[in-house]
């Protein structure tokens, strides 16, 4: 599907390079929710979303040689 929300270039400040970040999202029905290091960061409604039920799927895009590793993913459903 391609970018559903590129982020500001006054964003983009919030990202530590080099350092561990954390990320925080919130899903409910179609709205979505993130913040980034304590940073609000979108605020949309995706109505395909809405839709789709149940997996978890994390995507990097590649470039600059960028290396993501993940840890402790927590997942709680209400």
């Amino acid at each position: 599907r391609g970018w559903l929300y590129q982020i500001p270039d006054e964003k983009e400040e919030i990202l530590k390079e080099h350092e561990r970040n954390t990320l925080r999202l919130r899903v409910e029905g179609d709205h979505i929710q993130t913040w980034l290091n304590g940073e609000a960061m979108i605020d949309i409604n995706d109505e395909l979303i809405g839709k789709t039920p149940g997996r978890i799927m994390l995507q990097i895009h590649d470039g600059n040689n960028i290396i993501v590793k993940w840890r402790n993913l927590n997942l709680t459903t209400i």
